[in-house]
């Protein structure tokens, strides 16, 4: 009787810290190849945008798309080229080789974040599935950045959360709501739409 109820604290403490203090979970590594469209909300004091990134990963093959009412913007990253394409509402493509943008670097930011350190902070269900969710903070040049972000069991983030402070004061805020996944991506992504110059 004594040992099966020993084996049962146990079991309640393990369960314990691994559902609350998040004990043997260790920070999440990015999945080597999905595909993501999120719902994107940027707030600030002025104002309030909102707009469709779609971020989608093939190894070291990446692709940024940002659609908005007044433009689309396409960043590709292959090891053989870069290219940078835009085009306005009902207009054609235009593509540049090889130039990096402030928004293909703010995108590459998601990809890039180091969870090392990162508190675990429980379960969200997203799109059906059970993510495990984790916030850190950081220091980048005068802001302080909080960042709270939930990822599948194999490593897509499916909702980040992002607050910029300046002298202690929120500023700015953005969230990534996945609107949906897919764990398989066509080489035909990474083609431009127009021929880069």
């Amino acid at each position: 009787m004594v040992a099966v109820l020993v084996v049962v604290v146990l079991a309640v403490v393990a369960a314990y810290f691994l559902l609350f203090r998040g004990w043997q979970l260790a920070p999440p590594s990015l999945r080597e190849e999905f595909k993501v469209t999120y719902r994107h909300v940027v707030k600030t004091a002025e104002r309030t945008s909102e707009m469709t990134i779609t971020i989608v990963r093939k190894g070291d093959k990446v692709k940024f798309e940002l659609v908005s009412q007044e433009y689309t913007l396409i960043a590709i990253s292959t090891p053989e080229e870069s290219a940078y394409c835009t085009r306005s509402p009902g207009g054609t493509w235009m593509c540049l080789k090889g130039r990096e943008t402030k928004f293909s670097k703010a995108a590459r930011r998601v990809l890039e974040i180091d969870w090392e350190g990162a508190e675990y902070a429980g379960t969200e269900t997203i799109l059906g599935e059970t993510c495990n969710c984790w916030r850190k903070t950081e220091t980048v040049g005068q802001e302080d950045v909080e960042i709270y972000a939930c990822f599948t069991s194999d490593g897509i983030p499916l909702y980040m959360e992002v607050k910029r402070y300046r002298n202690g004061s929120l500023f700015r805020e953005a969230t990534w709501e996945a609107q949906s996944v897919s764990r398989s991506v066509s080489e035909s992504e990474f083609v431009p739409p127009a021929l880069p110059s």
